[in-house]
């Protein structure tokens, strides 16, 4: 289960992602399209994603880690970027087709920790809230989130 904290940075997030794709409209009439709708589209997903992973990618607390910090190098920056895109976007109702690694196999091996996923989760948050995403997009988007910790986050001890 998610702590208050996580589930707070959500939504947090998905408030900016909604916001940066509205404009600073109000999204009453937007509920009826599709979350990827809402975010922008894959425009809006694209932009968000990438600076998402500028800081991602940069974070101490993230790359602390010597697992990920041995396989999340720059010179893999974009095919990592090109994948969270491309995720985002047909998990959001969108067109585009993940055809990377299932999230568990992505993972193996890097030995994510609680702290890591917090971290991760804090980043996005603060980069949907910086691009004003809507309350509820920035909820339904970590609800999707949420998902996928349990094959992310590695339940042994380092």
């Amino acid at each position: 289960m998610y702590s208050l904290k996580v589930i707070r940075l959500v939504v947090g997030l998905v408030t900016v992602i909604a916001l940066l794709f509205s404009n600073g409209s109000v999204f009453s009439q937007e509920s009826e399209k599709s979350l990827y709708e809402r975010l922008g589209g894959i425009q809006g997903i694209a932009l968000v994603v990438s600076d998402f992973m500028d800081d991602f990618m940069e974070d101490e607390v993230i790359f602390a880690n010597p697992e990920v910090k041995e396989r999340k190098t720059s010179e893999a920056k974009p095919y990592i970027r090109y994948g969270v895109i491309s995720m985002v976007c047909e998990a959001t109702g969108g067109p585009c087709q993940y055809t990377g690694k299932d999230m568990k196999a992505a993972h193996d091996g890097l030995n994510v920790t609680e702290r890591e996923w917090d971290r991760m989760v804090e980043i996005l948050a603060n980069t949907l809230a910086e691009h004003n995403v809507p309350e509820q997009e920035t909820q339904e988007l970590f609800e999707i989130l949420g998902t996928t910790k349990d094959d992310i986050v590695f339940q042994g001890g380092r």
